[in-house]
């Protein structure tokens, strides 16, 4: 997935999940992400991904799944905070597996 589109995509997760799992003022998040400097194909091709995964039966769960990976010391010199954090968006939202945020790591 092109690197613009995720952000979008990691953006448009943690509105669903700062709303409750609804995203009742597209026109306006929209708006938004355009000012930030996104087009409107990068915003389009988001929401497309994002209404695809609710629409085949997926109810949206937030960023709650189960495990959660305590990083080593060595590993917090390497990986800042906001990296990390990144990781464990992409992986809640299916984006990556457990394997590959391993071998990122």
């Amino acid at each position: 997935m092109h690197q613009r589109i995720l952000e979008i995509v990691v953006f448009l997760a943690d509105e669903l999940n700062r709303r409750g799992g609804e995203l009742k003022d597209i026109a306006k998040l929209s708006d938004d992400l355009r000012r930030q400097g996104y087009t409107e194909n990068e915003i389009s091709a988001a929401l497309s991904w994002l209404f695809e995964r609710l629409e085949e039966g997926r109810r949206w769960e937030g960023t709650t799944y189960s495990g959660v990976r305590v990083l080593h010391e060595v590993e917090r010199r390497v990986l800042s905070p906001e990296a990390y954090g990144y990781l464990l968006q992409l992986r809640a939202l299916g984006l990556i597996t457990p394997g590959q945020m391993e071998a990122t790591i």
